[in-house]
């Protein structure tokens, strides 16, 4: 009998594998999950990539009107997948979890390439042995990256066959929170400090992040150049709860404050919160690369999501996410007055600012929203268009959604009309 039945189980297993389907559909209502790593491309801004918590890693070519899925077998992403830009729009760089490692640690982050505008995926060399938490490439290169193992960085100046050890942990705690390139330049943000270059990567020295608190430690950091000014913004956390394996979700309530420095100019980093309210929690700050006074912070207050946004490099911001009435937000089945408020999306757990126009802007968690115009208006990402709801209404419980593809993670509220209907 057991023979048999083991017969029937392999002869099973073998149909099935010849009935595999050859392509999916999106039929969801979109969304329902946590989503992460937004990018848009400073060469088409039309084309937007961000990553869901359970792998998957998303393109849409039409600003974000429809999403495609990556098939795993190229590319599975984790939520520090952030698709990089360099300097050829055929040459991009990500981290892609590995599937043939499945002894500890179980499917770990192995660096990624394209080389042909983002339509195929490689896995390059891999000098970690636990392997990748961040990348970061040179947006003015195609061949330099730098990424970091839990206790080290690496550089790499030939697109990851060779990689130099540029920083040792000495407490084997290496967070790697941000890169500023500027030609020779590389500024690189850690828990411990600053590593600067000025040699083009040749050489690396350790600078202190005066102004910013001993317990505290940069969690990311951004920056812009405009004649021979560079600006850098970062928002901190505590130093002792901050390490490379931990995502932003895990280190929710710990965000402290919001710096500014121009580089070369001060000698320390000062606050530059001004008027953004003590109890919102900022967690994310970018800009685009050429303009160092426009900039956006983005974090959560009770997980009602707020985005700031300054035009005079920090000193004055103003909340552009206006979310009671859904005043200036195009939403989907989820927002003021729906089912599924902005408290349920979690607030702010991706933010892009596009490197090459600082008018549109990504911000994702449980829902993903853009602007085009500088957060004069926001678009939901995870519904198709022709399905949502315009600003200032009440988001609409009883209307019927269809998905942009941005199938992520879950489904919620459905119910079977019949055999054929959902």
């Amino acid at each position: 009998m057991k023979h048999c039945a083991l017969f029937l189980l392999i002869f099973g297993i073998g149909n099935l594998s010849l009935a595999q389907p050859t392509e999916f559909k999106p039929k969801g209502s979109g969304g329902g999950g946590y989503m992460y790593s937004p990018a848009i491309s400073p060469f088409n801004q039309n084309e937007l990539y961000l990553v869901c918590d359970m792998g998957g890693v998303y393109k849409s070519s039409s600003e974000g009107h429809m999403w495609e899925v990556y098939p795993y077998q190229q590319i599975i992403g984790t939520v520090k997948s952030q698709i990089q830009f360099t300097s050829s729009a055929d040459t991009l760089y990500t981290v892609s979890k590995s599937l043939s490692n499945t002894s500890d640690p179980w499917f770990k982050a192995e660096p990624t390439m394209s080389t042909d505008a983002g339509k195929t995926w490689v896995k390059i060399n891999d000098p970690t042995t636990t392997g990748v938490h961040a990348l970061y490439a040179n947006p003015h290169r195609t061949n330099q990256i730098i990424l970091n193992e839990y206790d080290k960085l690496f550089f790499s100046n030939n697109s990851g066959e060779t990689y130099s050890t540029i920083y040792q942990s000495l407490n084997s705690n290496c967070w790697l929170g941000g890169i500023f390139w500027d030609e020779n330049l590389i500024i690189v943000a850690i828990n411990d400090g600053l590593l600067i270059s000025t040699d083009d990567g040749d050489t690396f020295t350790f600078k202190e992040t005066n102004g910013i608190p001993e317990t505290e430690a940069i969690f990311k950091m951004n920056g812009a150049k405009d004649g021979n000014v560079i600006r850098l913004f970062a928002t901190t956390v505590p130093k002792e709860k901050l390490f490379p394996w931990l995502e932003v979700i895990d280190l929710y309530h710990d965000f402290k404050e919001l710096y500014v420095l121009d580089f070369d100019k001060d000698s320390a980093w000062t606050s530059t919160r001004n008027n953004i309210p003590k109890e919102v929690s900022i967690r994310w700050v970018d800009l685009a690369q050429n303009n160092i006074n426009t900039v956006y912070a983005a974090g959560d207050l009770n997980y009602q999501p707020f985005i700031f946004k300054s035009k005079d490099g920090g000193k004055t911001w103003v909340n552009t996410f206006k979310v009671i009435n859904n005043e200036n937000i195009y939403t989907g089945w989820g927002g003021d007055g729906g089912y599924f408020s902005y408290l349920w999306g979690g607030g702010a757990l991706g933010f892009n600012v596009c490197k090459s126009n600082p008018e549109k802007v990504i911000s994702t968690d449980g829902f993903s929203f853009m602007t085009k115009d500088g957060g004069e208006t926001w678009y939901q990402l995870h519904v198709n268009p022709i399905n949502q709801n315009l600003p200032g209404e009440l988001t609409q419980n009883d209307a019927f959604y269809q998905s942009s593809g941005l199938d992520v993670t879950t489904g919620h509220s459905m119910i079977w009309l019949g055999k054929d209907t959902i």
